[in-house]
């Protein structure tokens, strides 16, 4: 593939070199599966990456719950220049007592049950490799004070333990919070929050990018969900419609790969080929898609009228609807025409028709 043609940017908006930039965009999708093409404002976060990955500064993503923030700060440590492991940390998970003591580590009898040495996430960065936070808008305003001092000054302390520990190592950190508004809304303390502000990629969600990026990116889950069910996968063009479709609701990208596990799922139970029911049940197993039916039916048509005129889209989806008739009546034609309220002989010649226009 020619990545010069997908990256979405022109010589005059970026600040690589063409062919630089091409190779990271490469490097992203073909090694670490971070889907790049199609979309600028996704180019410019990899562009973004390549610069700043070569400094060992703090830097902060922001962006909504699953669009990826993880994957962006694994291609920060891909990209620099640190050998050292990755390290991840859910701050949200952390218990506000425990955070100093995962964070920065304790030695035996600092307090009750620290019954041995237990070493911190800064101290496994200690001699490079990134250390990435995720969720820091949630850690406590209480622990903020300890945790600027530790950034600033690159050296620690265990807990109970007077022995400074430095560390080399880079930190990223990860936020879905309203950043901009984080000291008002008294999240963050204002030092820390500029701190943490001096270097910041911020993540487009998943409705916000173009139907090219969407496209593969789907395409690159289907391709993914083959390892799973260990078979070959296809997408019916109508799935991919469905697919397409749920940009228009509050939907990341996560959500959209748990969809398409779903319906991979289903589709292992008959012939492999992904298709529109297939999908269409695995969104009423999604928590966060709640759509009235006429809802759905327009978030279903607007990208197929997008791309094919109202005419195309109507027939693709009465070819659907003929198909998911006639497999639940087993090809029977005349129960599928008294379920449609069709004359079979209408019936008959439409598939005709379209077994002509193969």
């Amino acid at each position: 593939m020619e990545y010069e043609n997908t990256v979405g940017l022109s010589e005059q908006t970026t600040l690589l070199e063409p062919q630089e930039l091409s190779a990271y965009v490469r490097r992203a999708q073909e090694e670490y599966g971070y889907i790049v093409e199609g979309d600028p404002a996704m180019t410019r976060v990899i562009e973004d990456i390549a610069i700043f990955s070569r400094m060992n500064i703090i830097m902060t993503i922001l962006g909504e719950p699953g669009v990826g923030k993880e994957g962006a700060a694994r291609l920060i440590h891909a990209f620099s220049e640190e050998r050292g492991p990755f390290v991840a940390v859910n701050m949200a998970g952390i218990s506000p007592s425990l955070i100093e003591s995962e964070l920065f580590g304790h030695v035996q009898g600092a307090f009750t049950n620290a019954d041995d040495d237990r070493e911190g996430r800064f101290e496994q960065i200690s001699k490079g490799g990134t250390l990435f936070l995720d969720e820091i808008g949630d850690l406590p305003i209480e622990k903020q004070g300890v945790f600027l001092r530790v950034l600033a000054q690159r050296i620690f302390h265990r807990v109970g333990d007077n022995e400074e520990v430095g560390y080399s190592g880079r930190v990223v950190c990860a936020t879905n919070a309203d950043w901009e508004n984080a000291v008002q809304l008294g999240k963050i303390r204002q030092d820390l929050h500029g701190r943490l502000s001096a270097c910041t990629l911020q993540l487009p969600p998943f409705r916000t990018r173009t139907i090219e990026h969407r496209t593969a990116l789907i395409s690159h889950f289907v391709k993914c969900m083959e390892q799973e069910v260990k078979h070959p996968l296809r997408l019916s063009p109508e799935a991919l419609q469905v697919l397409l479709a749920i940009n228009d609701n509050n939907n990341n990208v996560r959500e959209v790969e748990n969809v398409i596990r779903r319906s991979a799922a289903y589709a292992a139970c008959q012939n492999y080929s992904i298709e529109m029911h297939h999908v269409q049940r695995a969104l009423r197993g999604s928590s966060s898609v709640e759509s009235s039916p006429a809802q759905s039916a327009s978030t279903i048509m607007k990208p197929l009228v997008e791309m094919h005129g109202l005419g195309d889209a109507m027939e693709l989806v009465k070819r659907q609807v003929v198909r998911d008739a006639l497999r639940r009546n087993c090809g029977n034609i005349c129960q599928t025409a008294n379920e449609l309220r069709l004359d079979r002989h209408n019936l008959q010649r439409l598939l005709k028709n379209w077994d002509m226009k193969k």
